[in-house]
Parts: C-alpha cells; structure tokens; sequence
C-alpha cells in the first residue's frame, strides 16, 4: 500500500490511494444493494467513474483534476451516509452526524484545497479524515442489527497509510 505524508509522496502512491478510496467506496455500494435493505440504488446513485484519462500513475492533467475527484468522492460519501441515515431497514440514524466529511474543498478560506494551490500538509490531512471516517462508516455498517452483512470493514476499509503527523493548516 501507499505511504502519503505531509513531507512527501509520489505521484505513483497518491494515484494509487484516489483508485484505492473509489474502489472501495463501490464496492460499499455494491454490498448495500445486495442486502435486503429498503433502497437498493446505492451504487447506481453513488458510484463514481475514477477520471482515468486524468489521474494516472503516468500524468496527473491538473491538481483541479484531484480536486474534483476528491470533491465527488466526500460529496457521495456524504451523501451515502445521509442515505443510510434514511433507510428504513437500517437501524442506527446518525452516520451522517457521526461520520460526514467537513473539509472543504475549493474555498478562498485559508486552511482549504483550492484549484489555485494545494498545500500537500491541507492534502494529506483530508486524506487522513477520508480514510477515518470512511473506516467508521464501515464499522458503523458492521455493528447496526439493520444492515445483515457483518464485513464490510474486513473486505473494504482503506488499509493505506496516511502519515499527517508533520502536517499543519
């Protein structure tokens, strides 16, 4: 797995962590739908096509590139908590509350990710919260009666490693 770090990370690794989070977050989807839950669009709604032609281990086009994959992702990762908080088979009504993603992304406030300039540091601790709350997400899924499938985080957590400790706002 990828090592990312506020003091450095290849281009290679970061690609691999976007690929890694979208598949994932998919494959999430996919288990929803096959429970017996009352919604069964989670992945047809949610999914996301990984920007392929533009993040690549080869080339990434635009740091914009990055960020509007990043933003697609905590936006429907957002939007899958808010959805699960809705299901009618699921029990528990907080994973929006419990575990949505707050950074922002492409704001003029310093501290964001902007089209304009990243600060690897913002870069690196949104990754880290990605992979937290994402984690959370999926044992939240694991422990809730509602939901039958008790595997979500040992077939989808995001196992890379997010190394923020060097990293400031």
């Amino acid at each position: 797995m990828a090592t990312i770090s506020g003091n450095g990370m290849s281009q290679e690794d970061l690609v691999n962590f976007l690929q890694f989070i979208n598949t994932n977050l998919t494959g999430v989807l996919a288990k929803l739908d096959a429970e017996s839950l009352s919604d069964s669009d989670y992945e047809s709604t949610l999914a996301i096509a990984f920007p392929s032609t533009e993040i690549t281990e080869n080339g990434i086009t635009s740091q914009g590139s990055v960020l509007s994959f990043l933003n697609n992702w905590v936006t429907n990762f957002n939007a899958l908590n808010a959805k699960l908080d809705a299901d009618g088979t699921v029990n528990s009504t907080n994973y929006a509350s419990a575990n949505n993603i707050t950074d922002v992304i492409e704001s003029a406030t310093a501290g964001n990710l902007k089209n304009i300039g990243i600060f690897q540091g913002n870069l690196v601790n949104l990754l880290q919260t990605i992979v937290t709350k994402f984690n959370a997400t999926n044992a939240k899924l694991d422990l809730d009666s509602g939901v039958s499938g008790t595997n979500y985080a040992s077939l989808w957590n995001i196992t890379d490693t997010i190394d923020n400790t060097a990293c400031t706002d």
